[in-house]
């Protein structure tokens, strides 16, 4: 579906997850990229999830054009900077 929103994953946890599970079915979004600062626990969700991107950076993920909206799935302590 051409037109479902592209969504980027920032963090990679268990709530990560939920989400990522959630728009395996979506009508309105399918993960395009996913960013976590450990980077083989990103690879490992991207190969689970089908997801084509993984990010090196945030600036990275939040520069790429099928990005439309952004999921930040860090730990309530680490919303602030990915957020802002």
């Amino acid at each position: 579906m051409a037109d479902r929103l592209g969504i980027g994953i920032i963090g990679t946890g268990t709530i990560a997850q939920q989400h990522l599970i959630g728009l395996r079915d979506s009508a309105v979004g399918h993960a395009v990229a996913v960013f976590d600062v450990l980077p083989d626990r990103a690879q490992a969700t991207a190969r689970e999830f089908g997801i084509p991107y993984v990010a090196a950076s945030i600036p990275d993920l939040l520069g790429r054009k099928e990005v439309d909206a952004v999921i930040v799935c860090t730990p309530p302590f680490a919303h602030r900077d990915p957020t802002i």
